[in-house]
């Protein structure tokens, strides 16, 4: 049974993290779902290998799979996931520690929802919004649907909700009335396409100047959760600068990877959500694999 963990991704303050997910459609057929970018004839298997690695999934997965340097790559439904989203951990303790109290702070510190959205738009990342904060989120997904960014939940109260949606109060049909509800609102979500176009355009340093850019990528690089995710498969010593996801039954992880010699970076966005596998942790190895799958196929063919 999938129970909650708060959602966790480190961005500045002036940017809304994201990676807790549903994909908000159903999927279309394999044609229409998969997309090739750029002209290189080969990347059609790296996309029919990443179809076949996300039925594991028995969920919807959403990918981008992007060589930063030469812009080649492959998506998944490039434009129907859609992430929960939420933001913390701007700081290397945020980072330790994943303090949702913290997020908050730093949720209305950026100017709220509409003033982070609209910061995403601008930047060109028009599939990603923002419209509650985490603990509105969190208590919204446990059911509670008078809990408001405006009306927040008293603190006890909160965390008695917190304490029951962890615990074996919650049985088999009503966390399936929770999931249902949950994957099927439209707020607080994103898409691959929309979340490789951030990462890209931070690790370009397009949005942030040198030193806040550094920061971001150095505060990532460090981030302790979903060592089984984007990191879980690929080489031992691999530089991966990532942030995670979980809550429900989605499952994501979304960063960079540092392929090895001049071979350039992987931006790796991975989604899951509506999977009926029996818990997140049995969805990390979708994400591990697509991961190594778009690390060995951009590591060997780099023209």
């Amino acid at each position: 049974m999938s129970r909650l963990h708060s959602s966790r991704l480190c961005l500045p303050v002036f940017l809304v993290a994201c990676t807790i997910g549903a994909l908000a459609a159903a999927p279309a057929a394999a044609s229409e779902r998969l997309e090739i970018l750029g002209d290189d004839p080969n990347l059609k298997h790296l996309g029919s290998e990443i179809e076949r690695l996300a039925e594991a999934s028995l969920g919807t997965v959403g990918v981008a799979a992007i060589h930063l340097e030469s812009g080649r790559g492959v998506l998944l439904n490039g434009d129907t996931p859609g992430s929960r989203l939420t933001i913390q951990n701007v700081l290397g303790l945020m980072l330790r520690i994943s303090d949702n109290i913290a997020t908050d702070l730093l949720f209305r510190e950026a100017g709220g929802a509409e003033a982070i959205t609209a910061r995403m738009r601008a930047s060109g990342a028009e599939g990603i919004r923002v419209d509650r904060t985490t603990r509105a989120l969190i208590a919204n997904f446990l059911g509670r649907d008078d809990a408001t960014v405006a009306r927040p939940m008293p603190p006890a109260e909160y965390n008695r909700l917190i304490l029951e949606g962890n615990s074996s109060q919650l049985d088999e049909p009503r966390l399936a009335e929770l999931n249902e509800a949950f994957n099927s609102d439209p707020r607080d979500t994103a898409t691959p396409r929309a979340m490789a176009a951030l990462l890209r355009k931070i690790w370009k340093r397009e949005l942030l100047s040198e030193k806040s850019s550094a920061l971001l990528i150095d505060i990532m690089g460090r981030c302790q959760t979903g060592e089984n995710r984007i990191p879980g498969a690929l080489p031992p010593g691999t530089l991966v600068a990532h942030k995670t996801g979980t809550i429900g039954e989605s499952t994501n992880d979304v960063g960079v990877i540092t392929l090895p010699g001049d071979a350039g970076h992987v931006i790796s966005v991975v989604f899951v959500k509506e999977s009926k596998l029996p818990s997140n942790e049995a969805m990390e190895p979708v994400i591990a694999e697509i991961a190594r799958a778009s690390h060995d196929y951009f590591l060997f063919n780099r023209d």
